[in-house]
């Protein structure tokens, strides 16, 4: 048979005091009032509403008329005879000073003495009419139980000892028998196995025979507490209702109130922290102690002033009829990820480690690495509410996840000795017959039952408005101090939510992303959670609107709500612009390079995203030149073309896919040349750079003896002497000339999937190769942003003729203007459009203005 029951408070209460737990009765329930209770919203209605009847007399339990109320009382006092008669207060241990007896230590019987008489069943019922004087009675004291229980335990153990050498001296005749199917054989057999099944029995049942003092073990025997009911559970929820379930607390009070179990039971869960987290680790136990119950012959009283319209305002639908006494521990751990790209990752592991108990040592371990794991990424909130059980861990002990799994394990030991009324047990008025008779001839019946599952769900959607109530208000706080902003609403969101659809509960239109807009939608949230309250008082006072199924939704569900909320984000903080030159102390970068670097990043603060320089080797001489001035970042070399004179590179010159050509230095000498094939997936992956200087020159300044590129197809580039070897020790011949300080400098990409884009260091050109010419100090330009692929060439006819447009322009020419040399800049808009010309080569060298033809060739 199940019981109802609601969270035991102070307010609960009975007249009658209990008994206490000298006479082993508990008396629960009893009292000459009861409380009158609304089992729907759990608040306490008027006094009195239920009373014992007077006019019946208490039920015999006895043949010779004793009641239940008087053998309490009988046992309660031959109780406090015999702690008198032993010279013991009710406060002190009657086992006191019994630890050091040892087992031969049991006191004898006390002699034959004059004695108090024990009261009679007169006496205990108050119908003795003597003056008050017991009569002496000879007989000896009775033993007390602590006694009777040592004594049967020392007589177990001695009837142990005796079963043990019985058996040792069957095992031994059995062994040595001549005849082993005599029937004396066989009858020493049969004794062996009953004399075993009895030592068996008694060491499975004889908890105390292994104590040297058979008093001690009765005594620690006797404070194992009465016989308890308990339930443990722990397991990850997701729903407040789970917790106040499992707690039997009235989903109508905390709506009410606004905190889980109003002000009383289940106020310590934090039901914001509760929806913010990530995962919820809900730990219940449960102890019922065993009790003694009497119950009372109750009637019901009625008011004259009560009618149907008013009856459940005033007396509820039940009464308090008793109470469940024990403990109860609960506790909430609310974890929140930190790393929310690990979320799923922390939550197995979570569950991993707040899993009941390890089966090995290895699983152990593993649980033990997985609760180091969680804890580390999560920040977690621990919320514990016990009653019963006393003081359950030490005071200086902090609450953590292994405290609270000892502390559980624990507890029902702790509720034996130190119980507590944990819950009150209401009874329905329609089981009291005087009800029936005395009720308003109007009242209907009331069944709440039905209504649980829905006021649940108006828990959940009640808290679920609550935390969105308050995170609207920290969003509008945030956006006021500028540090978050709205997210615009796509182009086909037209029509906005106003004042006039606030009161609609189909109302789906989205709240305009501004600080008018979220203000309303705080206000239509404040205004969700009033109406959940409405309809909680609705239920209260029909509970079939529950179940019925016609009738309209008084909310709005919060999935719903929540889409129509504009969406929030934090301010995007200004990065810094990813630098193009990364400088590290040591690799020789001149403030003069590093701000060269800097400037591309005025006009392009992203340029440093897909383009990176290399750090230079060999010696600032001559004019600082870079690739970057006009190559952009999709831009792809085509071939690489390297002049070497007299054991140094004395000239470099590019050119790109799109045709435009830069060069640097003096052309001449013996000429190297690489042509890179993109339409292969070919391109340049690494780069070697050898510097040094002439040793038979003095002073002779560190420049580039030797550049060299590969390929990720094979062709690679070996621009340097047709006699260069290795360095031995920095010294080597290179063009019939030697060189010291040689230093062989190999460059890698510095961005994923990046290729040479360019070059960038000093160098001079001059008209005729000299000690001047050629390049000092160099190193390659990264990138990884691939360029249009280029369109075939096309053979077909053209529809139109050639078009071509002559105009003026500045050209820079890195060799003698007076020589003609192909400009091929075809393919690129932004340097020729169908009316003008515009290119620009670099500052390369000297600047002349020129008469440029172009080709425009048109292809329908």
């Amino acid at each position: 048979m199940s019981l109802n029951l609601a969270p035991y408070n102070n307010g609960m209460r009975l007249d009658t005091p209990r008994v206490g737990s000298a006479t082993g009765l508990w008396k629960v329930g009893e009292g000459s009032n009861r409380l009158s209770f609304n089992s729907y919203t759990q608040q306490i209605c008027i006094d009195d509403a239920v009373v014992i009847d007077p006019d019946r007399i208490d039920n015999a339990v006895t043949n010779d008329g004793f009641t239940m109320r008087e053998l309490r009382y009988g046992i309660g006092a031959r109780a406090k005879a015999f702690r008198a008669l032993n010279g013991l207060r009710d406060d002190v241990d009657e086992d006191e000073g019994d630890e050091d007896e040892d087992e031969g230590g049991l006191q004898p019987q006390p002699q034959p003495q004059l004695t108090e008489a024990m009261p009679t069943p007169a006496t205990l019922t108050g119908t003795d009419t003597s003056n008050g004087q017991t009569p002496p009675l000879i007989g000896p004291v009775p033993p007390t139980p602590l006694d009777s229980m040592a004594l049967q335990l020392s007589q177990d153990v001695k009837t142990v000892a005796k079963l043990v050498e019985d058996i040792a001296r069957l095992e031994t005749a059995i062994e040595e028998a001549i005849d082993p199917d005599s029937a004396e054989s066989k009858r020493d057999a049969l004794l062996l196995e009953k004399k075993r099944m009895r030592l068996a029995r008694l060491k499975t049942n004889g908890t105390g025979l292994k104590s040297k003092n058979p008093r001690g073990a009765a005594r620690e025997l006797s404070r194992r507490g009465p016989s308890q009911i308990v339930s443990y559970s722990s397991r990850f929820v997701n729903k407040i209702s789970e917790i106040t379930d499992d707690m039997n607390i009235s989903g109508s009070l905390s709506i009410k109130y606004g905190a889980i179990g109003g002000s009383g039971k289940g106020s310590f869960i934090d039901s914001d922290k509760f929806k913010e987290s990530d995962l919820n680790f809900f730990i219940s136990v449960k102890a019922v102690n065993q009790s003694i119950n009497i119950k009372d012959a109750l009637v019901f009283q009625g008011l004259p002033s009560v009618n149907e319209t008013n009856f459940r305002s005033v007396f509820g639908d039940c009464f308090i009829s008793g109470f469940l006494e024990g403990g109860e521990f609960n506790a909430l751990v609310s974890m929140k990820t930190v790393n929310k790209d690990k979320r799923m990752a922390i939550i197995a592991e979570a569950e991993v480690a707040l899993s009941v108990g390890a089966a090995d040592i290895k699983a152990k371990a593993n649980v033990d690495m997985a609760k180091s794991s969680f804890s580390s990424q999560t920040e977690t909130t621990i919320q514990v509410g016990w009653s019963g059980g006393g003081h359950i861990k030490p005071v200086d002990q902090l609450w953590t996840i292994q405290s609270l799994l000892e502390t559980a394990a624990k507890f029902p030991d702790l509720v034996a000795n130190t119980p507590q009324r944990t819950y009150a047990i209401f009874t329905k008025y329609g089981s009291l017959r005087s009800y029936m008779a005395l009720k308003p001839p109007k009242l209907k019946p009331m069944f709440y039952e039905n209504a649980a599952i829905h006021t649940n769900a108006l828990l959940d959607a009640y808290m679920d408005y609550k935390n969105i109530y308050r995170t609207l208000g920290t969003q509008l706080f945030d956006i006021q101090a500028g540090t978050k902003k709205f997210v615009d609403w796509s182009d086909e969101v037209r029509d906005y939510a106003d004042w006039a659809t606030l009161s609609l509960i189909d109302d789906e239109k989205p709240f305009k992303a501004t600080i008018k807009g979220l203000n309303l939608a705080r206000r239509a949230c404040r205004f969700q959670m009033v109406k959940i309250v409405r309809e909680v008082d609705a239920i209260e006072e029909h509970p079939d609107y529950a179940a019925d199924e016609k009738r309209p939704e008084a909310i709005q569900s919060t999935i719903i709500f929540r889409e129509r909320l504009p969406g929030v984000k934090d301010k995007e903080k200004p990065l810094a612009p990813c630098p193009l030159l990364d400088r590290v102390d040591g690799e020789g970068v001149s403030e003069a390079e590093a701000a060269k670097a800097a400037s591309y990043g005025v006009d392009q603060p992203d340029v440093g995203k897909f383009q990176k320089l290399a750090p230079m080797v060999g010696s600032p001489q001559g004019t600082l030149f870079c690739n970057l001035d006009f190559v952009k970042a999709d831009f792809s070399l085509r071939t690489v073309t390297v002049d070497v004179h007299d054991g140094v590179v004395i000239g470099l010159s590019v050119r790109y896919t799109n045709g435009l050509l830069a060069a640097v230095g003096t052309s001449g000498g013996c000429r190297s040349t690489l042509t890179v094939h993109h339409e292969d997936g070919e391109k340049i992956i690494a780069c070697s750079i050898e510097t040094g200087r002439r040793k038979d020159v003095d002073k002779a300044p560190i420049r580039v003896t030797a550049l060299r590129l590969y390929t990720n197809r094979g062709p690679d580039l070996l621009g340097n002497s047709e006699d260069w070897k290795p360095a031995l020790k920095g010294e080597g011949i290179r063009g019939d000339r030697q060189f010291e300080q040689l230093d062989l400098k190999h460059f890698d990409p510095l961005l994923v999937n990046a290729q040479i884009k360019g070059f960038w260091g000093y160098g001079n050109t001059t008209p005729q190769i000299n000690s001047q010419s050629g390049i000092f100090r160099l190193a390659p330009i990264w990138g990884n942003k691939e360029g249009p692929q280029e369109a075939g060439w096309y053979g077909g006819s053209f529809s139109k003729g050639p078009k071509v447009f002559t105009g003026i322009n500045c050209i820079d020419f890195p060799v003698d203007p007076n020589s003609p040399i192909p400009l091929p800049i075809f393919g690129k808009h932004e340097w020729a459009t169908k009316d003008k010309l515009r290119w620009h080569g670099g500052t390369w060298g000297d600047t002349v203005m020129t008469k440029v033809g172009f080709c425009w060739i048109a292809v329908e």
